[in-house]
């Protein structure tokens, strides 16, 4: 039990990582979109 909590703790750490990434490049793409 106690392995396959880590296990889940890291998949959702790399998910929200990526998911946040995602979302800050596409904030940062709209800016630059309104700037130009």
């Amino acid at each position: 039990m106690g392995i396959f909590k880590t296990k889940m703790d890291e998949d959702w750490k790399v998910n929200y990582i990526k998911e946040f990434n995602e979302m800050r490049d596409s904030y940062e793409s709209k800016l630059q979109k309104k700037t130009v």
